[in-house]
C-alpha cells in the first residue's frame, strides 16, 4: 500500500487528503473521518486523475460529511442505539480493514476476521481465536487515537496481555501509546 497527504480546498473550506493505493482494493473508496481528513482509497490498477474525478462527482457527499464532523468536533460517544450503530458500521469497517492492512505491513501478524461492535465500555479486543474486534465509534475518534487502537489490538495478536514485551511492540510504531491509552480512558472505553 502507497500513501500521500495534501491539502484539497473546497470553495472556501479546506481539507486533508489523504491519497492511498491498495492492492487488495476492488473499488475506488471515500471515507471521511471524525477528524474532517478524506481518505481516498484506490486499486492499484486505477490512476490518481480518474481517482480525483471520482472524488470530485462524490464532492457534495464529501461535503455533507464534512460538515458532520464539524458538527461533532466531540461526539458524543456515549450513544449506543441500535440506529446509530447501523448507520455507521459500514463506514468503520471500511476505516478499520484499511488501517489493519495498513499498520499490519510492518508487523506482519496473521488473524482471522475483524467484526465491527457496539459495545459501551470496550473500544476494541484480540480473541484467542485471533479475531480483531473493534467498537464502530472508530470513526469519532481522531486519527492518531485510531491508529493507536489498530496497533494495539494487532499487538494482541502476539502477546495476549499487558506485558512489557506487548508495550516494546507497541512503541515500535506508538512510542507515545501512555498518551493515548489515557486519552480513550478518558472518553469511557478500555482496550
Amino acid at each position: 500500500m502507497s500513501m500521500s497527504n495534501r491539502s484539497l480546498r473546497d470553495g472556501e473550506e479546506k481539507f486533508k487528503l489523504i491519497l492511498r493505493r491498495n492492492s487488495r482494493s476492488r473499488h475506488i473508496r471515500i471515507t471521511v473521518s471524525a477528524d474532517g481528513s478524506v481518505l481516498l482509497t484506490r486499486p492499484f490498477y486505477v490512476n490518481e486523475e480518474k481517482a480525483i474525478s471520482f472524488l470530485n462527482e462524490k464532492m457534495d457527499w464529501v461535503r455533507k460529511k464534512l460538515k458532520e464532523a464539524k458538527e461533532n468536533t466531540d461526539p458524543d460517544i456515549s450513544i449506543h442505539s441500535l440506529e446509530h450503530y447501523r448507520e455507521y458500521k459500514d463506514e468503520a469497517r471500511r476505516l478499520v480493514e484499511e488501517k489493519v492492512e495498513y499498520w499490519n505491513r510492518i508487523y506482519g501478524f496473521r488473524f482471522n476476521r475483524i467484526s465491527i461492535r457496539n459495545q459501551k465500555s470496550r473500544w476494541g479486543s484480540c480473541s484467542s481465536k485471533k479475531n480483531l474486534n473493534f467498537n464502530y465509534k472508530i470513526i469519532f475518534l481522531k486519527e492518531e487515537l485510531q491508529d493507536y487502537l489498530i496497533v494495539h489490538e494487532l499487538c494482541h495478536l502476539k502477546h495476549m496481555d499487558h506485558s512489557k514485551k506487548f508495550w516494546q511492540l507497541v512503541e515500535r510504531t506508538h512510542p507515545e501509546h501512555k498518551t493515548y491509552s489515557e486519552a480513550l480512558r478518558g472518553m469511557g472505553g478500555r482496550t
